[in-house]
């Protein structure tokens, strides 16, 4: 993903990443926005159990960018 970033930011081409925790460290390599599909620490399969879901809330986070 690093590797994408710096191309990105090389570019000038903004990126951004849905990840299943928050990496901040991406955002020097040039990552415009980092997305968490996670809503909070919880157990895997309370996780699991809900990804479908999270997923969606993220999608439609990111969409009002």
């Amino acid at each position: 993903m690093a590797g994408i970033a710096r191309m990105a930011k090389k570019n000038q081409v903004p990126a951004i990443a849905v990840v299943g925790e928050n990496i901040e460290s991406l955002y020097d390599n040039g990552l415009s926005g980092i997305f968490s599909i996670n809503r909070g620490a919880k157990d895997f399969q309370i996780t699991k159990k809900n990804s479908k879901v999270d997923l969606i809330l993220t999608i439609e986070s990111i969409s009002y960018l």
